[in-house]
């Protein structure tokens, strides 16, 4: 290369390294603002198959609560997933101060994987962060979540809620909103929506979004 040719040669690998650290961002911002998305217009529909409750013998409990701090975003009676890595997720509803227990394992007995926090936890949306770890779910399995609060310096009984999960076997994935809704596919429906951060917490792109699926999946909102 000519000591003429180099100032331009500089100049382009630095216009390509400005590039290669920019369009990752914007791509991604792109795409959360592809298809603008109506609430009204988004409805979860049961799965043909049924739901994991139905997998796991009659009698047997879906989501249970008990208490109004925590709400799971699960169907009462559990949610489909076609991810070995769903997202997980809950909502505070108001601000606590304790020891803050996530778990998600086999309904049947199994590893599974815990995760414990304490601290102040302020209201709003949080995650047991599966992608982060080296858990994956196993196609054909229901797993059984529950997340504990233990407040601290309180002899109250911690306040606790459960869940179910199912991974379904799937020759192709639907990541799109609306298609998964309407199959029945609740984790796959809700994670273009769900961000979790290093903290834990779950960063909704689209809450008013998120809160229509969940009313029409019957989650109390």
């Amino acid at each position: 290369m000519s000591d003429k040719d180099r100032p331009l040669y500089q100049l382009c690998v630095a216009v390509l390294a400005v590039v290669c650290l920019v369009a990752p961002a914007l791509t991604l911002d792109a795409q959360e603002n592809l298809e603008p998305v109506d609430p009204e217009t988004v409805v979860f529909i049961p799965p043909e198959i049924g739901a994991p409750r139905d997998r796991i013998g009659a009698g047997t409990r879906g989501i249970e609560s008990t208490t109004e701090i925590i709400q799971l975003l699960i169907p009462q009676e559990g949610g489909l997933t076609t991810s070995d890595k769903p997202p997980i997720i809950w909502q505070v509803k108001t601000d606590f101060t304790g020891t803050m227990i996530s778990e998600i394992a086999p309904y049947k007995g199994g590893d599974g994987v815990m995760l414990e926090r304490q601290g102040l936890f302020q209201a709003g949306y949080y995650a047991l962060d599966l992608g982060r770890s080296e858990y994956q779910l196993k196609p054909g399995t229901v797993y059984s979540v529950s997340v504990v609060l233990v407040k601290a310096g309180s002899d109250a009984d911690p306040a606790r809620a459960e869940g179910l999960v199912e991974r379904v076997p799937t020759t192709s994935k639907s990541h799109d909103t609306y298609t998964a809704a309407r199959a029945g596919l609740w984790f796959d429906a809700i994670a273009p929506l769900v961000r979790v951060d290093f903290s834990g917490r779950a960063m909704i792109s689209n809450e008013a979004l998120l809160v229509a699926l969940a009313q029409s999946a019957g989650i109390p909102q």
